[in-house]
């Protein structure tokens, strides 16, 4: 059974790369890993995170965090 799993939400980013015809900028999903308790986890020491800045658990591209996911499911 894993341990982690990933998630995914969405944001509207600052600098938009994208905007609806009408200017207002699209939102961006983004992906992030779970514990088995729930908790957001830091992508870099896999501790439960309680801040807010993204770059410390959000990946941007489905690929690499499954990829990311897989990985640390087969260590832990």
């Amino acid at each position: 059974m894993a341990k982690f799993t990933l998630n995914s939400n969405q944001y509207i980013p600052y600098r938009a790369k994208k905007s609806t015809p009408s200017g207002m900028p699209m939102c961006e999903t983004y992906y992030y890993i779970t514990n088995e308790n729930g908790k957001v986890i830091n992508k870099y020491t896999l501790k439960p995170y309680k801040g807010k800045q993204m770059d410390m658990y959000a990946f941007h591209d489905k690929l690499y965090a499954e990829q990311f996911l897989d990985n640390i499911n087969k260590i832990n």
